[in-house]
């Protein structure tokens, strides 16, 4: 549970972390600026990255490892469909700000080389 927990806290904090920066939480809304404090400065999408703690939580307290050998699907699907789109909007919304910010700040884990974490969108081009 201390899993689910702390990846519950993260995504609060990065919720609380927009709020207060006067940004939109809706991933597809526009968004007035990029926030960089907070939990983004560890990654860039703390709130997957509480998801995914969230899972993992939920797996051990539910003593089931099937889901555990779903989650790279579920990290691919959320990668095509939700992570790239993001990352494709904002580097069109901030073309200064949002690439040097991508290639200092890995997207789901805290402390993954850089280079690892470009991975995770596609450059523009």
């Amino acid at each position: 549970m201390a899993l689910a927990g702390t990846g519950a806290a993260v995504m609060a904090w990065a919720f609380l972390t927009m709020r207060r920066q006067g940004t939109t939480v809706v991933p597809w809304a526009h968004v007035s600026h990029l926030v960089t404090g907070g939990p983004f400065r560890w990654v860039r999408h703390p709130v997957y990255a509480g998801d995914l703690l969230m899972y993992l939580g939920a797996c051990l307290w539910l003593r089931s490892w099937l889901p555990v050998l779903a989650l790279p699907a579920v990290l691919a699907a959320l990668r095509r469909w939700v992570i790239t789109p993001e990352e494709e909007y904002l580097r069109a919304r901030f073309p200064g700000e949002y690439p040097a910010y991508a290639s200092r700040v890995p997207a789901l884990v805290p402390g993954a080389a850089a280079r690892r974490g470009r991975r995770w969108s596609r450059r523009a081009s």
